[in-house]
This record gives structure tokens, sequence and C-alpha cells, in this order.
């Protein structure tokens, strides 16, 4: 996905202005993403996660998320099941600036909706959350924090916190690296905490459709609920 492409000629190359602009989510736009996730976790379960999402603006300020992943996990022993995982949907609101930062606030859901055990959290699950935008023209760079807090709605265990500083470097010929370190908290687990990085690799095929392969592995937390041995995932954005 990320050998030969398009030849650019110089006013056609996709400019930083030009990916600012779709990649910016305080601009109402509606996408459509696709990712094809390989994982392998420390005790050595496969699974393969296809997840397409749809985000849509409503009016100027809301945005309406919707995730449906299909999940296939294969055991060190028994049987691979496959199937719909949990359902996500969010809710964002661009709330207000400052410092350069555009913030954006809202609720984010997980529903119990997978079709067996193996493939969900079994419970349904509510995140209050806030993440911010921030455009470094000079320097390339494109900055996206987000914090959540996720709890188990009803009953369930579920108690954890995420802080995911990410950033955007645009390189020449539409290319771009993506990082995206996590930290997670287990409040259920005696606060332990797991520390997680991914490295995207990609491209701006035109201003509107990016493609990339993402590799990641956990930095420290072993045999948590967060860490894995390794993943990689491909996939594709397109902004309409």
């Amino acid at each position: 996905m990320l050998g030969a492409g398009p030849v650019w000629s110089e006013d056609q190359k996709p400019t930083v202005s030009e990916a600012a602009k779709n990649i910016d989510p305080g601009r109402p736009k509606s996408k459509f993403f696709l990712r094809t996730e390989f994982k392998k976790s420390e005790n050595g379960k496969e699974s393969t996660v296809v997840d397409p999402l749809f985000e849509f603006p409503v009016g100027d300020r809301w945005t309406i998320r919707l995730q449906t992943p299909m999940i296939s996990s294969n055991p060190v022993s028994g049987t691979t099941d496959t199937g719909l995982g949990d359902i996500t949907t969010r809710f964002t609101y661009k709330a207000f600036s400052a410092g350069g930062f555009t913030f954006f606030i809202g609720p984010e859901f997980k529903w119990n909706t997978a079709t067996d055990s193996t493939l969900g959290s079994n419970e349904n699950q509510i995140s209050p959350t806030i993440f911010a935008f921030k455009k470094i023209t000079d320097w390339n760079l494109f900055l996206f924090p987000e914090l959540n807090h996720f709890e188990s709605l009803g009953s369930g265990t579920t108690s954890y916190t995420a802080f995911k500083p990410k950033a955007m470097k645009k390189l020449s010929d539409g290319y771009y690296l993506f990082f995206e370190p996590a930290i997670f908290v287990d409040h259920d687990a005696n606060d332990q905490s797991t520390g997680t990085f991914e490295l995207e690799y990609g491209r701006f095929v035109d201003p509107s459709l990016m493609v990339y392969g993402r590799p990641g592995g956990t930095l420290w937390g072993d045999n948590s609920a967060f860490s894995f041995n390794w993943n990689f995932e491909v996939g594709f954005r397109k902004f309409f």
C-alpha cells in the first residue's frame, strides 16, 4: 500500500494546508475509515479485526461516530471464533479554543453487541472523552492529545483511564509519520499502568485519501489487560 504512488507535479502535491483541512476535527466533514489489525497477545492468542469507522457532522459543532468491528479470535487452544465485536458510538461537541488548541468533549459508548463472549467485553461501557487539535505549521506538525475514562454501565468491573498524546509529522511528497503513545491506568487492578506505542507510516494518495501501515508493541506493564506482544495494522482514511 505504501509502495509506488502517483508522480506529483509541484502544483499537485498535497500541501500542509490541504492536509490540515481534512484532518482538523474542527472542520465539519464526513469520514470513512477502514483498518485491519493483526495482533498477538502475550499468552500467544492471535486475533484479526476488520474495523470500519463512519463519522459525520451534525451542524457546525457536533459529530457522530460509529464503529462496527468484525473480529476473528484464534486462541492458543480451542476453537476460533469469528463475528461482530462490540459496537462503539461517540458524540463529540466542539467546545472551546485555548492556547492554540481546539478542544472537543463528549461521551463514547461501547455496547455489548459481540456475537460471542470471546469477541467483546461482555458489558456496556461509557467513556467521558476530551481531545484537542493544534496545527504547528512551521514544523509541519499536528497534535491530537486525547484523554478517556472508561466505566462499566450497570454490572461490570471496568474502570480505567487512557491518555494518548498523539502527533502527526508531515513529510515530503505526501508522506507522513503518526506517533501514538498511550498510557493506561487500570483502577480495577490497583492503578496498574501500561504503556504502548504505535508508529504509523502513510501517505496522502490525494488530499482526501490516506493509506498507511502501523506496527506497535508494549513498552511496560506486561500481562495487563492492555498489553500485547505485537500488532500490525493497515488501512485507509477517506474524507468527504
